[in-house]
């Protein structure tokens, strides 16, 4: 399990600010608080409130193009439906609190999401995370198929992290299943499983990405209604952290060193 010191969390978010590719997602980061506000309301309330979810389902359908590359897909009603079917106990706990007994459930709300968007490869994880995130941001890592599965995650130091899943299938009691989309799946979870880890041994991640949240838009209410969001705390420190490039540390396929 991997843990970092505390200087070096700060430096990934800092770095973050600065990078070409990041800081202009960062621009469009109080947009972003506005639609988890809406989430918070649309599945806070007993009875949900479908209303607040439809500019989320908008935001991801469009600008995210959640949907690209299928025209068969699940509409906004449906997805609404099914998320507010899911374990509603999940809907508040957060990657540093999972226990062994949360897995078998998370993985029920990862399995029931996975006709969300069907691929030649089996669901997709990017439509299925990104979905899930507005749900709980404390627990579901969006997985994009662009940065964080293609990118991130071949870094060796974490790919080395993520290749094992015998935990996987030994805490959700998933058999290996050929030709039905699971295997994608289990990948999903192989990396919350991580993510749980690297929260629970790194504390101090939440509390970085809540001061880079407040330098980014403000000192706000939205600001700091994200205090906790662990999903979106870890999504962006590993992101930071590829991008400091520490000594020894390569990707896959890769001959040369990311660091010096």
């Amino acid at each position: 399990m991997i843990k970092v010191s505390n200087q070096t969390i700060i430096a990934a978010f800092r770095v973050l600010e600065s990078h070409a590719r990041y800081s202009r997602w960062l621009r469009t980061f109080p947009g972003t608080l506005g639609l988890y506000a809406s989430a918070e309301k649309a599945f806070s309330a007993r009875n949900g409130n479908i209303k607040c979810f439809q500019p989320i389902y908008d935001s991801l359908r469009g600008q995210s193009q959640a949907f690209r590359g299928v025209e068969t897909h699940w509409d906004a009603r449906k997805i609404y439906s099914e998320l507010m079917h899911l374990d509603g106990d999940l809907r508040v706990l957060s990657l540093s609190r999972v226990e062994a007994e949360h897995w078998p459930r998370v993985w029920g709300s990862v399995s029931a999401m996975r006709q969300i968007k069907e691929t030649r490869n089996g669901p997709s994880l990017v439509a299925l995370s990104k979905f899930l995130h507005f749900w709980n941001p404390r627990l579901f890592v969006i997985f994009d198929a662009a940065v964080m599965e293609g990118y991130v995650c071949r870094h060796m130091w974490l790919a080395c992290e993520l290749s094992q899943d015998d935990r996987v299938r030994e805490l959700c009691r998933v058999p290996k299943r050929e030709n039905d989309g699971f295997e994608r799946l289990v990948t999903y979870m192989r990396f919350l499983m991580f993510a749980s880890g690297f929260a629970q041994r790194n504390p101090h991640v939440v509390t970085a990405f809540a001061q880079m949240a407040r330098r980014q838009a403000g000192n706000t209410e939205f600001a700091n209604s994200v205090n906790d969001y662990e999903a979106v705390a870890v999504e962006w420190c590993l992101q930071g952290l590829v991008e400091l490039c520490p000594a020894g540390v390569k990707t896959q396929g890769s001959r040369k060193k990311s660091g010096p």
